[in-house]
């Protein structure tokens, strides 16, 4: 009898979801096909942080240590197909699919069936979606998180029953969406906005209002609770971003099974207060900042990363101006359209005056945003042209799913035709590679050395896939014995493009003729200190040169005759 009800609900909702689910199948295929590129830098940390749990070591992130959903993801993935590009990459992958899945509904609930599917198309193809979709970080995650966290205040906010499951699912997902990347505790407090606007209007007397907080802080507990469990059982190391404690952390770290909870918060606090405060050096609108704009990311939306995300934001203050001017609007879908407005604008705003370093900072908008954008544009032709009536919801479907294949040209192996593929290679794999059969090769017995720009993922490919003990210089020395006969092969240190000490001891094994191999990033945006790149090419020779899926940017290896001899 389980069986045939189970079996009947999901014929039903693949009669009734068809157009969806062919959209993530599609979408499922074209983000596939492009998992095999290489990791980056911060794929690599997260990758070797997130073996680490596997081992009882949590804190491999100081960054994002006390936010560990994602990396725990990620780790139950390395568990089931390895510590390999393809085990680091799927969840981005299958969490991209559930954003589309939940974008659709959430379309659905605001708008209708059109603006959900045509939405769901629109984001899957969307460059700046896209660009994460098969790689080792921890944006699609997050995102998934922010989008689904969304779609439960809405549905909370659109029935009055105090018996809801939503309640207890938003309350879940703010702390989850808080615990799934550094950004996340400013998504989950600015959207917390829309949070109180929801218990307003949902509160006729003070028993219900008291009967909503329980269920929200219901939720909150339990999340709480199953997400940070494990730090119970994973000692903190003895150091605190670097520093020796402080006298009043020390004397909260004498609390029970708590102080590795305080431990992960606090060293991620330390750690990302040095970030606000020295800013990110970043290119906008051509010019070079340290601390970039308050109106950054909406330069970028508007650059064409996201020109349909930047449409939302144009189309939010007409909806919301309509639903309070046209008397026949209903109240539910007036309070659906002031709350949408609150959880876009305050998200928006609060990161914008925190931090501003890279696009993908807002990706969590753009699934809202690109919902707003379809209802908008729907809307008026709705308005001029009758458009509902003259082209049907099916008709609509059937277009959407053909702009999709269009959008998925490279899975055809026409590559780049329309959108920005999802393949992501920083090519460290390939130079790796190189590095290791030229030493294997070679008639000395001394080790090779190497120096990095970003030495991470080179010993991710060396085969260090996990963090114990995580060291805050990322450069220093490591030595790797290639054959396993015993012997060090192979020393790889970092340029020292952030420590200084570290390029003092680069300029000198480049001068006494010491240095072998030079891995480094050639791009559009200058290290601090040219001077360094300048010394590596005009002493070395590039014997590879390779194109990265990051625009403008190559990988070069170069080699050294007398430090190889």
């Amino acid at each position: 009898m389980v069986v045939r009800d189970i079996h009947q609900t999901l014929r039903h909702r693949l009669q009734s979801e068809g157009e969806i689910w062919l959209i993530l199948l599609f979408a499922g295929i074209w983000y596939g096909m492009n998992m095999d590129g290489a990791i980056f830098m911060d794929g690599a940390i997260f990758a070797r942080a997130s073996k680490s749990m596997l081992e009882g070591y949590i804190y491999g992130n100081p960054t994002h240590s006390h936010a560990p959903v994602a990396k725990y993801f990620m780790a139950i993935s390395q568990a089931v197909f390895g510590p390999t590009e393809f085990g680091v990459k799927l969840p981005s992958v299958v969490f991209a699919l559930g954003t589309l899945y939940v974008t659709y509904h959430l379309g659905e609930e605001l708008f209708s069936r059109r603006v959900g599917i045509v939405a769901a198309v629109a984001l899957a193809g969307n460059p700046v979606f896209t660009r994460w979709t098969a790689t080792a970080y921890l944006d699609i995650t997050f995102t998934f998180f922010v989008v689904l966290l969304m779609y439960s205040l809405v549905r909370w906010s659109s029935t009055n029953s105090l018996h809801t499951k939503y309640g207890l699912l938003v309350g879940a997902l703010i702390v989850t969406t808080a615990a799934t990347k550094l950004q996340g505790a400013i998504f989950a407090l600015a959207i917390a906005v829309g949070v109180l606007y929801t218990i307003k209007h949902r509160m006729n007397d003070r028993r219900e209002a008291l009967e909503d907080v329980k269920r929200l802080l219901t939720g909150g507990v339990i999340s709480l609770v199953v997400i940070y469990i494990p730090f119970l059982f994973s000692p903190h190391p003895d150091y605190y971003a670097g520093h020796s404690f402080p006298l009043v952390v020390e004397l909260i770290f004498q609390i029970p099974l708590l102080s590795n909870i305080v431990y992960a918060f606090g060293e991620a606090f330390a750690h990302n207060m040095d970030h606000i405060n020295t800013g990110h050096r970043v290119l906008v609108a051509g010019k070079e900042y340290q601390k970039p704009p308050f109106w950054s990311y909406l330069y970028w939306m508007a650059n064409g990363n996201g020109i349909i995300p930047a449409l939302g934001l144009i189309g939010l203050p007409y909806l919301f101006l309509r639903s309070g001017i046209k008397k026949r609007v209903p109240v539910i879908k007036r309070q659906k359209i002031v709350l949408i407005t609150i959880v876009t604008l305050s998200p928006l705003i609060l990161i914008s005056s925190v931090s501003v370093k890279n696009p993908k900072y807002v990706l969590p908008l753009y699934p809202l945003l690109i919902i707003i954008a379809s209802g908008f544009v729907f809307g008026i032709l709705d308005e001029i042209l009758d458009f509902k009536n003259i082209v049907p919801y099916r008709h609509m479907a059937t277009i959407a799913i053909a702009l999709l294949l269009v959008f998925s040209a490279p899975v055809l192996g026409i590559s780049g035709t329309f959108t920005k593929s999802p393949r992501s290679d920083s090519q460290y794999d390939d130079v790796t590679s190189y590095v290791i059969n030229d030493t294997v090769t070679r008639e000395s017995k001394q080790p090779v050395r190497v120096a990095a720009g970003v030495p991470l993922p080179i010993r991710w490919y060396l085969g260090d896939k996990r963090t114990i003990d995580y060291s805050f210089e990322s450069e220093a020395t490591k030595r790797y014995d290639i054959d396993n006969d015993g012997s060090t092969d192979l020393v790889l240190s970092g340029i020292g493009y952030q420590n200084a000490s570290v390029e003092k001891k680069t300029r000198k094994a480049i001068q006494e003729n010491k240095l072998c191999f030079a891995i480094d990033t050639v791009g559009r945006t200058p290290k601090r200190d040219d001077t360094m790149r300048k010394l590596i090419s005009s002493n070395g020779t590039a014997v590879l040169e390779l194109e990265r899926s990051s625009k403008g940017k190559k990988l070069v290896l170069y080699r050294f005759k007398s430090g190889c001899e």
